[in-house]
């Protein structure tokens, strides 16, 4: 890859939202705040014409479903209470212990096995010991070469998740339906909490013995009670049938040798096939949805895969390194990859246009994006594509702040690339900065991102994770952001300003003639300061201030963990 640096820089975005302010909507090309202290339970959908899935995804409507207790369905036996059948014998039962608790619990069963010839014993054991030293000396080596097979599980996964602060924050996973308005949250205790448009699906509190350490999600498309879950021991996937009683609801564990802690699931578009990466694996599993069948595509070189992606059309698929190679696998050519190398650090975050024509990633804390060529076969093209593209410079910059003159860290390491449904909008998490950036995207224009602002929070809380609701293409978007104080935001965004109603402007009049009114008994200079127009419409709630950088929200407090919705749909 061709180490050219873009001349664009997050210096070219607007000035961040002034202390105070938080940032709630973008209506053409404008991000929208409102003063964090006159915000009031205001109903978005009032003042904006949104399609109809908007209106279902209120945050009076997108509501926890009243927790269920669903028993355990799989119970896994601890190394402490395995037992060697006496009939097997010692050599099988040497060999299973040492299959199942690894090199200590092999030397338990030799010291605690009465039919082991003396003279045999000593042998097996010294044997066992130098496999013990070999096994040490390899994992030396790996972990040298590869340091993060050091690391113990809870930091692996934090190293590699898409969420900022997994190991210690609220949350660890979310997702967004393909096909329904439905949104999947995992939270830090392994629970799985399921929200929906207002129906009461009966299943919103998911928990398994199997699931540890969540780190990824993935709903099946077109199924709206098949889940997928990324955890420690594996894949937990869920079918939940709204016919059945809680306690005959399936949870399935699929495991593969070596092949943990999952660190990436992803079902294909057309939901016949999953997909899973594990950090601390080289082989890419493709599971049946059906049968559950597992085919695996190994990649030869260690360091594992912690991220692996569909293609939209399912007929490629991107996985990245711990190195600076990453590997576009295709179907049509029986699945062999094409390997490419960044400037020297792994890729951090990535994700797939829409369409399936491109490619956008972060590595250095730059943006790169790779064009690939349609075929008529309806697969992209990898090795015939152009070299990867650098199109923006996402290094840390000290930005002003609106009103202030005072300056703001931002940029820096890319935690998640977010695209919405309809490739129009791109959303950046970061590993360090307190905002998310967001772009426009522009596919044939010179200036393929063209920077819309950055979303920020109220004090003393920052973005941990984020997604676009995947349901909606009709050309806007809605980003749902995760806070570190446990606050879920819905973000819409808006092509054009025309979807303003007749009813905002009506307000708008009311509200200037209450605004005339009111300055009246004000002194000049009081009334220059404000003369902007207050939203408070009757049964809406306290507005706020609305210029080119007004909004509303809305919010909701949940339990058990306790939890906000946040909403402006």
């Amino acid at each position: 890859m061709e180490n050219v640096r873009p001349t664009a820089t997050l210096e070219r975005f607007p000035m961040i939202p002034a202390p105070g302010k938080v940032t709630l909507c973008e209506v053409a090309n404008l991000v929208r705040t409102l003063n964090a202290s006159e915000i009031g339970p205001v109903d978005f959908s009032l003042y904006l014409n949104f399609p109809e899935t908007y209106h279902q995804i209120m945050g009076s409507n997108l509501k926890p479903i009243v927790p269920t207790k669903i028993p355990s369905i799989r119970v896994t036996d601890s190394v402490d209470n395995f037992i060697v059948s006496s009939h097997e014998g010692w050599i099988k039962g040497l060999w299973s212990s040492l299959l199942d608790g690894g090199v200590s619990e092999a030397m338990r069963f030799i010291n605690q096995e009465q039919n082991i010839p003396s003279s045999v014993r000593q042998v097996v054991a010294s044997v066992v010991n130098f496999w013990d030293t070999l096994h040490k000396g390899r994992r030396k080596l790996v972990v040298r070469l590869y340091p993060h097979y050091g690391l113990d599980t809870e930091d692996l996964i934090e190293k590699y998740s898409s969420v900022r602060g997994w190991k210690n924050g609220w949350i660890r996973a979310l997702s967004w339906h393909p096909t329904f308005s439905k949104l999947a949250l995992a939270l830090n205790d392994d629970s799985i909490r399921i929200f929906s448009n207002g129906t009461d699906d009966g299943f919103p509190y998911l928990k398994s013995p199997d699931q540890v350490r969540v780190s990824g999600l993935a709903w099946r498309p077109h199924m709206d009670r098949e889940l997928a879950v990324a955890a420690e021991k594996g894949i937990i996937v869920w079918s939940l049938d709204a016919s059945l009683k809680p306690t005959a609801n399936r949870a399935r564990l699929l495991t593969a040798s070596g092949h943990s802690p999952v660190t990436s699931v992803q079902y294909s578009a057309n939901g016949r096939h999953l997909l899973s990466s594990s950090s601390l694996d080289n082989s890419i599993y493709i599971w049946c949805s059906n049968t559950f069948e597992p085919f695996a595509l190994h990649r030869y070189g260690g360091g594992g895969v912690p991220l692996a992606r569909w293609s939209p059309s399912g007929n490629q698929i991107f996985s990245n390194t711990p190195t600076a190679a990453f590997k576009v696998w295709s179907a049509n050519k029986e699945w062999t990859p094409n390997r490419w190398k960044t400037s020297g650090l792994p890729v951090e975050a990535m994700c797939w246009a829409p369409d399936g024509g491109m490619i956008i990633f972060a590595s250095d804390s730059y943006l790169y994006t790779i064009l690939v060529l349609a075929c008529e076969e309806d697969f992209v093209d990898v090795e015939n594509a152009r070299s990867a593209i650098p199109v923006f410079d996402l290094r840390t910059i000290q930005a002003l702040q609106e009103g202030t003159g005072d300056t703001f860290k931002v940029g820096g390491k890319v935690q998640q690339l977010c695209i919405s449904s309809c490739g129009t909008r791109l959303a950046i998490l970061f590993q360090s900065s307190d905002v998310v950036a967001l772009f426009r995207v522009q596919k044939r224009s010179p200036d393929y991102l063209y920077p819309l602002g950055f979303v920020r929070g109220f004090s003393q809380e920052f973005p941990v994770a984020i997604e676009f609701q995947k349901n909606l293409d009709s050309g806007s978007a809605l980003l749902t952001i995760a806070w570190s104080s446990t606050r879920l935001q819905h973000f819409p965004m808006v092509d054009n300003a025309s979807l303003l109603t007749n009813r905002l402007q009506q307000e708008e009049q009311l509200n200037y003639y209450r605004s005339m009114a009111h300055n009246r008994t004000r002194d000049s200079s009081s009334s220059s300061a404000h003369n902007s127009l207050n939203i408070s419409g009757a049964g809406v709630g306290a507005g706020g201030d609305y210029d080119n950088t007004s909004s509303f929200h809305q919010d909701h407090d949940m339990s058990a963990p306790r939890f906000k919705i946040f909403s402006s749909p």
